[in-house]
């Protein structure tokens, strides 16, 4: 009985992560739906930018992000942050810096 009782356990606390990470997921992809394709001239120097969109190269220094038909290549640094595997195919969430016309990733999130 005690086998049983630690085997529902373990998945009930499992279903539970699993729950919170695709509400962690299903947040920041519902605010994106909201959010405007970064062009030129749409954010400002220095502005955090959230980008949507799949991923389409992806390469030590920096990943390319296809987003509302555009190609943005998006620089990975030491400051960045991601979760999921960064892969050719996946979609992603990616928060960015702008300065000087680059983009600098802060956090991505794929899945």
């Amino acid at each position: 009985m005690l086998n049983t009782s630690s085997k529902i356990a373990r998945f009930l606390c499992s279903a539970a992560l699993v729950g919170a990470v695709g509400v962690a997921v299903a947040g920041p992809a519902q605010a994106a739906s909201q959010a405007r394709s970064p062009q030129a001239g749409d954010a400002t120097q220095g502005q955090y930018v959230h980008l949507q969109g799949k991923l389409t190269a992806v390469a030590d220094d920096h990943v390319k992000v296809t987003t509302g038909g555009t190609v943005v290549t998006v620089l990975l640094t030491d400051d960045a942050y991601w979760i999921g595997h960064l892969k050719v195919g996946a979609q992603a969430d990616v928060t960015a810096t702008l300065a000087d016309g680059v983009y600098t990733a802060k956090v991505i999130v794929t899945w």
